[in-house]
């Protein structure tokens, strides 16, 4: 169940990836965008949160770990929530750490994301809910073919129908 794109590998969320998850999580500018940073304990319960559903037989969250084919070294998080989101479909979301933000890593990794879910998952319809004030993530979605189709809780939500 693992993906790539030319310069990422996205494997499942493993044990190994704890203190990345909470270091990302804790990062104050890595959640301007996201919400209010989670402290050591919320950030730890929600790694053990997310790995049980990443073990679980049952489809409901899928987390992968963004690993930079060149360094070898995880630089982030993507996932699919399926049927989650207010707006119907399964959810896609990014979180990368500030090194590898830029030269266009986002953009590459969901394109990659959206492929796998699209032709090895068959997800038809994908969505997103994306605070209005985060310009490069809906600069990413709309290059991946999102559309916007509403706005609800100070959040836009993009969705793809492939």
């Amino acid at each position: 169940m693992d993906f790539e794109s030319e310069r990422f590998g996205c494997r499942l969320m493993t044990d190994d990836d704890e203190q990345q998850f909470i270091a990302l999580y804790q990062d104050p500018k890595v959640m301007r965008k996201v919400g209010q940073p989670f402290t050591h304990k919320q950030a730890s319960k929600a790694f053990c949160q997310t790995l049980k559903l990443n073990n679980s037989d049952e489809l409901k969250q899928r987390f992968w770990a963004v690993i930079n084919k060149q360094t070898h070294l995880c630089v982030g998080f993507v996932m699919l929530k399926w049927h989650l989101a207010p707006c119907k479909g399964t959810e896609i979301g990014i979180m990368l750490e500030r090194r590898a933000n830029g030269g266009n890593a986002g953009l590459e990794i969901v394109k990659s994301l959206v492929t796998f879910a699209e032709n090895n998952l068959r997800i038809k319809t994908l969505v997103a809910d994306v605070n209005p004030s985060h310009h490069a993530a809906i600069k990413i979605l709309l290059k991946t073919g999102f559309r916007q189709i509403s706005e609800h809780q100070n959040l836009t939500c993009f969705e793809r129908i492939s």
